[in-house]
């Protein structure tokens, strides 16, 4: 950051770091009833500008039960907060905007689409909002005690003129995920959201006193057009400093011409919130650096302080798009209450585990399955993953019974806005004592850019990136394997590559004694031999063994936050996490092995019957498979945990696919710009002077 940047923006920080006014008005009086409640965000005028102000929306508690509970006497229920399925005339909308009163009013709203309103708050002050209605900005709350404390004098709906989709919209109809053998294209373009922390927003803990702020400078590559700072609950709320306290946000655009574009507004974290989202619109699409900084509210009434936040950026770009999924087991069982759910009309299965990579192209992620509930008077069921409401899905009915297919477009933002925190999937709802699942079988599936790189970079050529991402999840010992492929893109064999398998119970399970993972991959369809080299476990330990810090650093920076977020959600639990990127080699009777059936590579670990109750981590060095090089595809061919098949590629599920267009890397990968890795780390890590191995190098984060 400039010393010119640094000045400008702590004088404006100490402007800002005022006391804000809560203001809180129905749908109905800005004319949203029947909105989709994910696809808001809030903006207010200070007399000069409009500036992004997090939006709070008014969430609905429903009764929820694990699948995990299916054939227990005594199931366990629990309750949760999500979105309304659309705002409903009374449902609450909240912002906390700076106390001082803008009274020149704009010349026009910003370039969005969405609502102008001019409200008066409680102490008789008139402000003018916006309300954009086509991005994914807006926070669940529980606003039940909240007061409407505001009211609205006029508002009016603006489209400008050179509208244009945006983020927080869906596929339009008819639209699916693009052709997979272009997916690798230079010209397939696709817009993404990825999140990742800064070095200083990840559980980063500081004194508190006024004038503390995290910072981190960030590159971003052309084409990125927005970007939000997601504050999470594992930060120190700023109801902790008072009554109406909040973070102060600066961010700045620097481009290689010498322009400088800041700006600073303010964010209010209450502790009845998981998350608190600003959404910041670039004003320029080139390449740029950007400089971040979070202030604390001043009058702290505690000692310590902690940031954690996610940087969230939406761009476009082209080539380098790989198939990912994510699967869990059928399951089939019995649910009885004990007692009728109260306040609800029902209760909403969970199923866990399911989350997006970062970078995922937000059009193309797609959730298919089906279930068969017998004992429910309901022909439909809704559907939501973490708060977000998806769709209702209407059944068939045979001999008493209801079928539901799922085949639907399912919005991203939530989930990969957080990290994959917002995981589980809830269905409902059902409406009686008792009732029969079966044939229940949910799977998520799409496509993502391993990194934000534009494509001349010569990071594809001589970095290691995440180029496969998969999850499977079992409910029957309760337990989530996340795996991925790093390579090297330079290395035009299939040596460069490294399998990671991250095997984590969720809270309350366990891993399956036994055979826990039992994978199949597949070269270039079979057509090739792939073969295995080095295999070892590992457990959390003292010391880092290549391509697990890879892994780890994504998993390790979740330590903390998940459980914060689900934990203002609702009773919803998340799985196991290693608190430290370390680990140490598993002795004892736990193994790895890795053998060919065929041309298919199986991988396969077993766990010892007294350590399934900690995360394992599988690490695999592939071996030297095509001597000719050139370009190949790897595949996922069948997936069976605990003995049971979760995945084969002869189910209605796309497959986890990596491509390696080895021939257009070497050729074109070779421009020395976007020099980082970010998506793979979790964090940007500066590469510029240095060799980009199978690590994550935490003194080079941003």
């Amino acid at each position: 950051m400039t010393k010119e940047v640094s000045v400008l923006l702590l004088l404006a920080a100490l402007v800002v770091a005022t006391p804000v006014v809560e203001v809180c008005l129905p749908a109905a009086a800005l004319g949203l009833s029947g909105h989709a409640s994910h696809r808001l965000g809030a903006f207010w005028w200070n007399g000069t500008e409009w500036l992004p102000a997090p939006l709070y929306v008014e969430g609905k508690s429903i009764a929820i039960i694990y699948v995990t509970e299916l054939n227990k006497t005594n199931p366990t229920t629990g309750r949760a907060m999500v979105l309304p399925p659309a705002l409903e005339s009374n449902t609450k909308l909240c912002m906390y905007l700076p106390a001082r009163n803008a009274t020149k009013p704009p010349a026009k709203p910003p370039n969005l689409e969405g609502v102008y309103a001019e409200v008066q708050d409680k102490n008789g002050a008139k402000r003018h909002i916006f309300l954009a209605t086509a991005i994914p900005a807006a926070s669940p709350a529980n606003l039940t005690k909240a007061e409407v404390n505001a009211k609205v004098i006029r508002y009016q709906r603006h489209v400008p003129a050179n509208n244009s989709r945006g983020p927080g919209q869906q596929p339009a109809a008819g639209e699916v995920e693009p052709f997979y053998n272009n997916y690798y294209a230079t010209t397939a373009t696709l817009d993404y959201i990825g999140a990742f922390k800064l070095k200083q927003t990840d559980k980063y803990t500081v004194l508190c006193a006024s004038g503390n702020a995290a910072r981190g400078t960030i590159e971003l590559p052309p084409n990125t057009y927005a970007l939000e700072i997601v504050i999470t609950v594992a930060s120190t709320p700023t109801d902790k400093f008072g009554p109406y306290a909040s973070y102060t946000i600066a961010i700045a655009e620097r481009y290689s011409d010498g322009t400088i574009r800041s700006k600073l507004f303010a964010a209010v974290l209450p502790s009845k919130a998981p998350y608190a989202t600003v959404y910041y619109v670039f004003t320029r699409g080139d390449a740029k650096t950007v400089d971040i900084t979070i202030w604390l509210p001043p009058n702290a009434l505690v000692d310590q302080c902690t940031f954690d936040a996610f940087v969230v950026v939406y761009g476009s770009a082209a080539g380098y798009w790989q198939r990912f999924h994510v699967v869990s087991h059928e399951l089939s069982g019995t649910l009885s209450l004990n007692q009728p759910v109260t306040k609800s009309d029902g209760y909403y299965l969970v199923f866990p585990g399911y989350t997006v990579p970062p970078g995922v192209a937000y059009s193309t992620t797609y959730l298919t399955g089906s279930l068969t509930i017998c004992g429910t008077s309901k022909n439909y069921i809704d559907i939501y993953w973490g708060t977000t409401y998806v769709t209702r899905v209407y059944g068939q009915s045979l001999n008493g019974c209801w079928t539901y297919s799922i085949n639907t477009w399912i919005p991203p933002y939530e989930n990969a806005k957080t990290g994959g925190s917002t995981h589980p999937i809830l269905i409902g709802p059902i409406d009686s004592y008792t009732a029969t699942i079966s044939n229940a079988k949910l799977s998520i599936y799409g496509i993502y850019r391993p990194e934000m790189n534009r494509q001349t970079s010569f990071i594809w050529k001589e970095g290691v990136v995440n180029w496969l991402y998969m999850v499977y999840t079992s409910p029957f010992y309760k337990y989530r394997v996340e795996a991925k492929i790093y390579d090297r893109g330079g290395d035009s064999n299939t040596g460069s590559m490294r399998l990671a398998a991250y095997l984590s119970p969720y809270q309350d399970g366990a891993l399956c004694p036994g055979n826990a993972i039992r994978i199949k991959l597949a070269l270039n369809g079979g057509a090739n031999r792939l073969t295995p080299s080095v295999i070892a476990l590992y457990v959390q330990g003292d010391s880092i063994y290549d391509v697990v810090s890879l892994l780890l650093n994504w998993v390790s920076q979740l330590f903390g936050t998940m459980g914060k977020i689900l934990e203002k959600i609702g009773t919803l639990i998340g799985w196991l996490l290693l608190s430290a990127d370390t680990v140490k080699t598993l002795s004892g009777p736990s193994s790895a092995s890795a053998y060919n059936d065929g041309n298919y590579l199986v991988v396969s670990v077993d766990i010892g019957a007294f350590e399934v109750n900690r995360p394992v981590i599988l690490l695999l060095a592939f071996g030297v498979s095509l001597p000719q090089g050139g370009d190949y595809f790897i595949n996922v061919k069948e997936v069976y945990m605990c003995d049971r098949l979760i995945y084969s590629d002869t189910m209605p599920i796309p497959p986890a696919q990596y491509y390696k267009p080895v021939n257009y890397i070497n050729t074109y990968a070779t421009q020395s710009v976007d020099i980082f890795r970010t998506f793979t780390c979790g964090k940007q890590e500066d590469l510029r002077g240095v060799s980009a191995d199978y690590r994550c190098n935490v003194d080079r984060f941003r």
